[in-house]
């Protein structure tokens, strides 16, 4: 399938972050599109694909963000299994999988504040968690968990990089 699962404003001109947004969804088949919107009407175009990890299709798990300064990031999947971060090449869309997994399946929402990237998870009925994500290891440590089930994240791309 080609479903969306995820969305973020970027600038049009990665060079240029002060310069004009596109607003980019990425699909559970790994593609990368841009989203033009004129009137009631969306068209979609994809720019890109999230390639191929170990021989293994990268397809988007739940989400991705792009802050200035920092760059962009999203949660993917690897087959099966659990979660990964990684870091998104704007030139090319492709995904570069952090090594170390989340331990983490259906982080569908992903935000970043102050030098940390948060997971919004969805546990399944009445369940949910909030993950902290270490952009170096990729691995998870849990913030919260509760009774509210995420199903994505939003964030200005102006965010403040430190505290």
């Amino acid at each position: 399938s080609d479903t969306l699962t995820s969305l973020s404003f970027v600038p049009v001109n990665i060079a240029d972050p002060d310069g004009p947004e596109m607003l980019v969804a990425a699909t559970d088949s790994g593609n990368v599109l841009r989203i033009d919107v004129s009137g009631q009407t969306a068209t979609a175009t994809v720019i890109g694909d999230y390639g191929q990890h170990q021989g293994m299709d990268i397809i988007s798990s739940g989400d991705i963000v792009y802050v200035k300064d920092f760059g962009i990031v999203a949660t993917v999947d690897v087959g099966n299994g659990n979660d990964f971060l990684a870091t998104i090449n704007p030139a090319t869309w492709a995904a570069s999988v952090i090594r170390t997994g989340t331990a983490y399946d259906k982080i569908f929402g992903v935000a970043f504040w102050a030098g940390t990237i948060y997971g919004f998870v969805d546990g399944g009925p009445g369940a949910g968690s909030i993950i902290r994500l270490d952009r170096q290891t990729g691995a998870a440590t849990l913030v919260a968990s509760g009774g509210i089930r995420w199903y994505g994240a939003g964030v200005t791309t102006v965010a403040p990089t430190i505290d």
